[in-house]
């Protein structure tokens, strides 16, 4: 085993380098909003009676499904696991999930695995390297939140056990990426199965928590590892065994991806890569066809997961307003019907917000194949022949524009079915379909920054991506429930649609988003033209 790991502690060295801004990020993201949640928390429930209000109307299915089983709802480290534990939880276990595959099954891929095998590496050195320090990111990011809410006053031990457990999550999902990233032959393959596995544990928790009896979840709340961590029940009876479980999970992953790599070929998955055709089928010969076949796995999963979420989002849309009549007008109605004259259309028009900033991640995602295709050597070969730049970028912004736009349509539908349904009133499908496209304008620029980035900076095109979502995600989603200044929100690009209920609505922002979008996709694919070939 020592050959194995010869040269462990340069190969730390080296991912250490690659990966400390992205994991000093996340942890200061992390322990930021546990700050911000809390303090917003002191505002809205001021009192021991604001607090026991809240906990008689927060064990809801809604809340049940969204957040996890409500404990100790009527304390301040109660309310912030409501308000921020999944999220976090679930946050920390796939950048967790990246992470690992980044320094593992993707160094591998790229070739740069060979190399420094070549010079003395050890088989297991890289990978290992990338499992401690993932691994130590996890506890760092769970402690780091978890003084963060000691340092805003809550009991040391809840706030350290509810970042612990946030860690716990990680270390597990870690081993479970290490195992994927054996099975599969692709980074992106082994990322897919391990977020897979993770969106089925929270599938699991889900289903065990809505037929809880009392605090108490189903019995096959065990068969998820979400659960686990859910039964340490920080700021209540603080569990501190249920850390075990976790932290075995990711062991025996990361001893089982050791005993694997040990003896499998460079390069190799246990899964082979299933054979593709001998000829290209008409529909791959063209500029069009060849990028909506690349991505035909991640639109359908796309499609069929906004239409399960839209069906939840119109599903539960009846309980939470049954919640907010309960908290009447404190600041997080008020911040979730967005200040509409019904409620029930300004708590609609949140979740179609939260629906539009899902679909955006799909787009985001899609156009960013501008730059992993010239990186890797790709759209070389494409513009060798007869293909040019133009044509070549513009079906990529093409596939996500247009997939996007039904992925709106379908979530749309789902939610008008789902409320439709609720209230026996058929004309919601159109009303939420058509409320649902548009969000496509502040999508699309959000997607035509994605591709300015990867014509104008193409190595830092990923980076940029995913933090302007991220900001989308904080401002959009989350900015008026986390107590941001609401000028501040309602200046983000999916504020400025019009929304159910509101009066007067204000069409204008909508066609300037986009004009903008379409100015700054041409912009991109001009660039992408004249510049030159960026392929590392």
């Amino acid at each position: 085993m020592s050959a194995q790991l010869s040269g462990l502690a340069i190969a730390t060295r080296l991912v250490l380098r690659r990966n400390w801004l992205r994991m000093l990020v996340w942890a200061l993201v992390l322990g930021v909003l546990v700050v911000m949640v809390i303090a917003y928390q002191a505002q809205t429930f001021p009192d021991q009676a604001a607090r026991d209000a809240y906990a008689q109307i927060a064990n809801t299915p809604a809340v049940a499904a969204l957040t996890g089983l409500p404990y100790a709802a009527a304390t301040t480290g109660g309310i912030l696991n409501i308000k921020l534990w999944m999220s976090g939880a679930i946050t920390l276990a796939l950048v967790c999930v990246f992470l690992v595959t980044r320094n593992g099954r993707a160094e591998e891929e790229s070739g740069r695995l060979e190399l420094l095998r070549a010079a003395g590496l050890g088989r297991l050195a890289l990978p290992a390297a990338g499992w401690l320090l993932t691994a130590a990111f996890a506890v760092a990011a769970g402690l780091l939140s978890g003084l963060a809410a000691v340092a805003m006053g809550l009991p040391v031990a809840g706030s350290l056990l509810m970042g612990l457990s946030w860690s716990g999550l990680g270390i597990a999902f870690a081993g479970v990426a290490a195992f994927t990233g054996q099975l599969a032959a692709t980074g992106r393959a082994a990322t897919a199965w391990a977020s897979v596995v993770l969106a089925a544990a929270f599938l699991v928790r889900v289903a065990a928590d809505l037929n809880a009896d009392g605090e108490t979840p189903a019995w096959f709340t065990w068969f998820s590892p979400v659960g686990w961590a859910q039964q340490t029940r920080s700021f209540g009876e603080d569990q501190w065994w249920a850390l075990l479980p976790l932290l075995a999970l990711g062991l025996i992953g990361i001893a089982v991806a050791c005993a694997i790599g040990r003896t499998r070929d460079l390069g190799a998955g246990i899964v082979a890569p299933r054979p593709g055709r001998a000829s290209a089928s008409p529909l791959t010969r063209t500029v069009l066809g060849l990028p909506l076949r690349l991505q035909r796995a991640a639109i359908l999963s796309w499609l069929l997961g906004t239409a399960v979420a839209g069906l939840f989002l119109g599903g539960v849309a009846t309980a939470m307003s049954n919640v907010l009549d309960g908290l009447g007008s404190s600041p997080i109605a008020q911040a979730l019907t967005g200040g509409a004259d019904s409620q029930m259309d300004g708590l609609l028009g949140f979740l179609l917000v939260f629906l539009a900033v899902l679909v955006t991640a799909f787009a985001v995602q899609s156009t960013l194949a501008l730059r992993a295709d010239e990186a890797a050597g790709f759209a070389e070969l494409e513009w060798t022949a007869t293909v040019s730049r133009w044509a070549w970028g513009l079906a990529r912004l093409a596939v996500p524009a247009v997939c996007a736009a039904l992925m709106l349509l379908v979530g749309g539908l789902a939610m008008g079915a789902a409320y439709g349904g609720q209230i026996g009133d058929p004309s919601q499908l159109g009303r939420f379909a058509v409320g649902a496209l548009a969000y496509w304008p502040p999508l699309a620029l959000v997607m035509a920054v994605t591709a300015a980035a990867c014509a104008l900076l193409p190595r830092a095109a990923t980076g940029i991506a995913w933090t302007v979502y991220g900001l989308v995600v904080l401002f959009a989603a989350l900015g008026d429930v986390l107590g941001l200044p609401h000028e501040v929100v309602e200046a983000t690009p999916f504020w400025a649609v019009p929304q159910p209920g509101r009066p007067d609505p204000a069409w204008g922002p909508v066609w300037l988003m986009a004009s903008a979008a379409i100015l700054v996709s041409a912009l991109a694919l001009w660039r992408l033209r004249s510049r030159d070939e960026a392929t590392a």
